[in-house]
């Protein structure tokens, strides 16, 4: 395994990463701000690596709508200077992104977003984002997921089960449609892209697709609990409506890595495995 650094090391996604390479150098938000060019220059060439995971990021969506500098800074001039950082010191740099950089609207009947499709984001979170992936260079690579879960930190599944369990009833909405994706399985595929080498454009989520309304069932049924406490509504009738436009139809369509043979498992799957873990660290 090449000389890691990963960044957002108390991420959900980081502390993932950590878990498996725990040889890797980790880089918290506490020990970098990566928005400081000469810190981040000073960071990697203290460290040397061969190849950085760059998960720090600004992700709260609708923080970035009414926040845009913001956004933009930590998230498209901040990898400016992990890029010329990375220059400096020879290294790699393999960065995530997100299915927000595409509209979200395809033309004529919906299909899976490929890695070739024409980026269009309709959101600050996904235009900034989309800016970070213009600072990479030929050798460097873009990862892009969505719907990020798992066991460590704040998420979606999470806030499920702890109204679940308290007998809460819930609304969401069945139509945006996407592809969940558990930290777990992404790790272990950008530790695989870091070994194998593998540059450019990839897509990596977990198999299959829903709606927040399924997939809110799908982690009530997984934890024994009564998938009828949650209701469908539509995007339309939110109340109070989100900030930021969220895509309607976001399915990633991972054709960079089936050509190679690597594949995620299906998102209920790795739901169905790790419900009883998720529920613990609740």
């Amino acid at each position: 395994m090449k000389k890691l650094l990963i960044t957002g090391a108390n991420g959900q996604l980081g502390r993932d990463l950590a878990i498996r390479a725990p040889e890797a150098v980790l880089i918290s938000r506490q020990d970098l701000d990566i928005t400081d060019r000469d810190a981040v220059l000073a960071c990697l060439y203290t460290h040397k690596p061969e190849v950085v995971i760059h998960t720090a990021a600004m992700t709260a969506v609708d923080s970035c709508e009414s926040e845009p500098d913001r956004a933009f800074t930590t998230n498209g001039l901040a990898t400016r200077w992990m890029v010329e950082a990375a220059d400096v010191v020879g290294a790699r740099l393999i960065t995530i992104s997100t299915d927000y950089v595409f509209s979200g609207e395809p033309e004529g009947p919906d299909h899976p977003w490929h890695e070739w499709d024409a980026p269009d984001p309709r959101s600050i979170y996904g235009a900034s984002k989309l800016a970070g992936e213009s600072e990479l260079r030929p050798n460097d690579t873009i990862v892009r997921t969505a719907w990020l879960a798992g066991i460590h930190g704040p998420n979606i599944v999470k806030t499920v089960l702890s109204m679940g369990l308290s007998g809460a009833e819930m609304k969401f909405v069945d139509d945006q449609i996407g592809s969940p994706t558990f930290t777990s399985d992404l790790a272990d595929t950008l530790l695989w892209i870091a070994d194998e080498g593998i540059t450019g454009i990839v897509h990596a989520t977990n198999e299959g697709y829903t709606s927040w309304f399924g997939y809110v069932q799908a982690i009530l049924y997984a934890a024994g609990i009564d998938p009828a406490l949650v209701s469908r509504i539509s995007t339309h009738d939110l109340n109070p409506p989100r900030l930021a436009r969220r895509p309607r139809y976001s399915v990633m369509d991972n054709t960079v890595l089936r050509s190679m043979d690597h594949q995620l498992p299906h998102y209920l799957e790795t739901l169905e495995h790790s419900i009883g873990e998720i529920v613990a660290s609740i």
